[in-house]
């Protein structure tokens, strides 16, 4: 039996209370309480996103793959 997976990187959401004035992409960081990668079944991920790099531990996101978005952010 084959089972597909996939390694992932868990994030957190950052609660600012506020959308910053340059964008509206939500902002997440790397858990503190999780450590290298997290083993899933590829049949639990919804979908793709963009995480635009902002610090070493911190991205913006976006919600779908918009090449256009991605282009002009970066």
């Amino acid at each position: 039996m084959v089972c597909p997976l996939a390694g992932v990187r868990l994030v957190s959401m950052v609660v600012t209370g506020h959308l910053s004035e340059l964008h509206i992409l939500a902002t997440v960081e790397l858990r503190d309480d999780i450590r290298g990668l997290t083993i899933v079944d590829i049949g639990t991920i919804l979908g793709l996103a963009h995480l635009i790099p902002e610090t070493d531990q911190r991205w913006l996101l976006t919600s779908r793959i918009d090449l256009r978005t991605f282009t002009e952010i970066c």
